[in-house]
């Protein structure tokens, strides 16, 4: 399963059933502009260390370090389910 397949039903089933309308809100633009873009078409099990650091060396040179953390948080919790 690719990973923007498992945020998909991670969203769907998750959060929205469970949080605020501005909660949702965060987490989808979070996920659309950041998490999908760069990871979505990583199958799960390539998710390796070493491809998350990439991922968070080039959102450094783009991103405030607040909002990498926000990404962040997104993706932890979707991955410990």
């Amino acid at each position: 399963m690719k990973y923007k397949e498992w945020l998909d039903v991670w969203f769907a089933n998750y959060i929205e059933p469970s949080s605020k309308t501005k909660t949702c809100e965060r987490y989808s633009e979070i996920i659309e502009k950041h998490l999908n873009v760069k990871l979505g078409e990583y199958e799960l099990e390539e998710l390796s260390p070493i491809v998350i650091q990439k991922y968070i060396t080039e959102l450094r040179r783009v991103v405030l370090l607040r909002n990498i953390q926000k990404v962040f948080r997104v993706y932890g919790r979707n991955l410990r389910v």
